[in-house]
């Protein structure tokens, strides 16, 4: 009888729309597009509370986007369709600068732009800097990355993270690096840094190899890559992955490519670089 007169309420509470303890409802994503909330991404950004999504319908947004205060998911409608750009000509204003979170389903274009008198170097088409990184990762999945003329990607990681690459693209038709990666250069001990990355596709064109891993020779340090099911391409030369030394070697310890503290999983398989089977 008790039960019955449960479920009998559990109806009632439904029909009349009265919130149960213990239930919640799934917040609806911020839309950006035409006709939908907000008109650029940023401007979703700006309205995003941690843990929001916000969802992109088709267009080209021509936008720098930044989000650096929050955890949050970006994701796109349509990967072909649904394209992030601006002007790669100043480092710090990339079309998108973002650490923490969830990334999907877009395509991110860092368009030519003749560098700007006063910047450091152009920009990245993603920029994934240790001192803008929040919570403990940061997944990007089904993402095409294209530069015109610099590096896609440009990647500092920290200690305690693991950065996720699914099924996406780096893409530069230039001389440059298609992926850039450092480890944590905070000064301390930085343990736990862990790349992943899953059936993506690399490619440049030129001399410079297509990754680029770069070592902060810090002590305490501990980064640990695994790399499955990846096509690497260099259109221009034979160099597809290489390092180097951000400071000098603080060990004769031969980690993964002569690095100190770089270890390469042992389950790293089935890359077209050999470099980057464990």
């Amino acid at each position: 009888m008790k039960k019955k007169l449960l479920y009998v309420f559990l109806g009632a509470a439904v029909l009349l729309g009265i919130p149960l303890a213990g239930c919640s409802e799934k917040k609806p994503p911020l839309t950006v597009g035409a006709g939908k909330q907000f008109t650029t991404i940023q401007e979703a950004v700006n309205a995003a509370k941690d843990g929001d999504v916000i969802e992109v319908y088709p267009g080209t947004y021509t936008e720098a986007v930044c989000v650096t205060e929050k955890t949050i998911t970006i994701q796109g409608t349509d990967k072909e369709k649904c394209i992030l750009q601006y002007p790669n000509g100043d480092y710090l204003v990339p079309p998108l600068e973002m650490g923490s979170g969830v990334l999907k389903n877009m395509t991110i274009h860092a368009t030519h732009q003749t560098q700007i008198p006063g910047s450091i170097a152009k920009a990245y088409a993603l920029h994934i800097d240790y001192h803008i990184s929040r919570n403990n990762t940061f997944t990007v999945e089904n993402v095409n990355f294209i530069n015109d003329s610099y590096q896609t990607l440009g990647i500092g990681l920290r200690n305690d993270f693991t950065l996720t690459f699914k099924n996406c693209s780096f893409v530069c038709s230039a001389d440059y690096n298609a992926f850039y990666c450092h480890d944590d250069p905070g000064g301390a001990a930085a343990p736990n840094q862990r790349l992943v990355v899953e059936n993506c596709y690399f490619e440049n064109n030129g001399g410079k190899p297509t990754i680029m891993m770069q070592s902060q020779e810090q002590e305490g340090s501990d980064i640990t890559c695994l790399w499955t099911g990846n096509e690497v391409v260099n259109k221009g030369s034979d160099k597809l992955v290489d390092r180097q030394f951000w400071n000098p070697k603080v060990s004769e310890n031969e980690g993964w490519l002569g690095m100190t503290f770089w270890k390469n999983s042992e389950k790293s398989k089935d890359n077209t670089a050999e470099a980057l089977n464990g």
